[in-house]
């Protein structure tokens, strides 16, 4: 069966992102889809260690807008513009949800 919808993996950065190089993502922490419209029901780790930072790693099958926070919301709030079939990778605070909505 295709995919469809929107999925969120949620990891943290492979190191201290004040350095020249680092892994984007370390070992993944949970994964979530949730329905048009729903709010995650997992939200960021912490920081650990003073290292690996919170990363929301986002792949839609369908144009998306894309909202994340302590109370997201992907129709009023503040939100990106995910295309389709695009693997994006955002830098999120401890924390954080995610909720999003079809465009």
């Amino acid at each position: 069966m295709a995919f469809s919808g929107l999925h969120v993996s949620c990891a943290r950065t492979g190191g201290d992102i004040d350095r020249d190089r680092i892994s984007l993502l370390g070992p993944v922490t949970w994964s979530e889809a949730p329905a048009d419209g729903v709010t995650s029901t997992n939200a960021a780790p912490g920081v650990k260690n003073g290292k690996g930072y919170p990363v929301f790693e986002i792949y839609s099958s369908t144009d998306a807008y894309f909202a994340y926070g302590v109370n997201p919301n992907a129709d009023t709030g503040p939100r990106l513009f995910v295309p389709a079939a695009t693997l994006i990778d955002v830098l999120v605070e401890p924390g954080d949800r995610f909720a999003w909505t079809a465009a």
